[in-house]
């Protein structure tokens, strides 16, 4: 029960430094790209919520679902390829 009432204080908090993250990041952004690209690479400068607007799209993109991360990078599977690699490697030097 306190532990509830705690998350529900908490939620505006975690709520607000989320639009305050994204904010920033997006000014960010949009300086990044308005200072770098049209120069480099001869691309029109973008506007505040076209940055908004790429940082969803590479969020979407670039990020992995949280279920597969604790599968992909399981303590198991680093064992695998743990013995995987040391058995390619004696391999190769008993061939030398």
């Amino acid at each position: 029960m306190m532990n509830d009432h705690f998350s529900r204080k908490r939620f505006p908090h975690f709520f607000i430094f989320i639009i305050v993250l994204a904010a920033v990041l997006s000014l960010v952004l949009m300086l990044l790209w308005n200072s770098l690209m049209p120069v480099i690479f001869k691309l029109p400068a973008i506007s505040y919520m076209q940055a908004l607007g790429l940082l969803v799209l590479s969020k979407i993109i670039f990020a992995m679902p949280h279920g597969s991360r604790r599968d992909h990078f399981s303590s198991e599977r680093k064992e695998q390829w743990k013995k995987i690699i040391e058995e390619k490697m004696r391999g190769s030097s008993a061939k030398e």
